[in-house]
């Protein structure tokens, strides 16, 4: 989770595409030994997804193997903080739910968000940032944020 602030906070990804409200959609994301990664992230209100993507030449790319065995890879962690890093928030990444209620308490209008993986669907982290368009939604349980997500 620190290199995937590191890469965001410090400029070393770059944002590829957004959709028409200005919300980044694509993100490059630099890998080890010089690999570059594409993230598409897709969002579904309290919900992200992240799909990484190694790419190889000019055409060709193959799925990360820490978004698709591993849970949500760094890659993923660091293309939606450059998306809350784009609107002047401050995210944080946690693995655990109650870290995250703790957190959404320390930052004023916070929201929680699950980010998952698009390729695997097995694990999950929580992602605590300033709340961008989900003023009037309720305010939801873990439980009830999982059974939603398909959990």
């Amino acid at each position: 989770m620190k290199k995937a602030r590191f890469l965001a906070e410090y400029n070393f990804t770059h944002i590829m595409s957004e959709d028409t409200n200005e919300k980044v959609k694509t993100v490059l994301v630099p890998g080890s030994e010089g690999k570059q990664y594409q993230v598409i992230l897709r969002r579904f209100g309290s919900k992200i997804t992240s799909e990484c993507r190694l790419i190889i030449g000019a055409n060709n790319h193959i799925d990360c193997k820490g978004n698709t065995f591993g849970g949500v890879c760094y890659h993923s962690m660091a293309a939606v903080m450059t998306s809350a890093f784009k609107f002047d928030y401050n995210p944080s990444i946690t693995r655990k739910y109650k870290f995250a209620q703790k957190l959404k308490n320390l930052k004023s209008n916070g929201n929680v968000y699950v980010l998952s993986s698009h390729q695997s669907n097995k694990n999950h982290v929580y992602l605590v940032a300033k709340n961008i368009d989900l003023e009037n939604e309720e305010e939801k349980t873990e439980e009830q944020l999982l059974k939603e997500l398909g959990y």
